[in-house]
């Protein structure tokens, strides 16, 4: 346990260009999704969904590696940071949820996140693909955020449906 890790500032670039040097298959879906969309609200983590392939989350656990992830829990109102583990698609297969802190930023890793219980497969069709600092990046539909933020039910994701249904009323795609 490591309860003296700093808590970078998200370096967002930092993580996709990890991402996309280890050639990892995600979709991006929230806060940094929404922003990308064109949402001026402020986001501090990037949650993202892996294809769950195995070779993919080998890619994905080598990119975790190298950028130092550790995996937060949350206690009694405290963060406590485990051991950097054994990075394995085995691990990620056994955690569809990981909250990560990387020296570049919090990572949301969900394999199935909340309302969307076919993970990637269900995302990547309806999905937008950009282009960013040289990157392909898949954003999920405003759809599926939307779906994912109702079945989440916090009131952080519930405020997110207004923005959500402002951009779906702008011609705005993203570049």
């Amino acid at each position: 346990m490591d309860e003296d890790w700093p808590h970078p500032e998200l370096d967002a670039a930092e993580v996709l260009r990890m991402l996309g040097r280890h050639e990892v298959d995600y979709v991006l879906i929230g806060g940094l999704a929404l922003a990308l969309y064109g949402s001026n609200q402020l986001t501090f983590d990037i949650d993202l969904v892996p294809a769950a392939e195995r070779t993919n989350l080998d890619r994905l656990a080598s990119a975790m590696r190298e950028l130092q992830a550790k995996v937060i829990v949350y206690a009694d109102r405290s963060e406590i940071h485990l051991s950097e583990p054994i990075w394995t698609a085995q691990v990620l297969l056994d955690n569809p949820f990981l909250h990560l802190r990387t020296y570049a930023g919090d990572v949301d890793l969900l394999l199935k996140p909340t309302g969307l219980p076919d993970g990637y497969n269900q995302l990547v069709g309806g999905s937008v693909e950009i282009r960013l600092h040289g990157l392909v990046i898949h954003l999920a539909g405003l759809d599926d955020i939307a779906t994912s933020k109702r079945a989440a039910g916090r009131p952080k994701d519930l405020q997110a449906l207004d923005e959500i249904e402002r951009l779906r009323g702008h011609s705005h795609r993203p570049d």
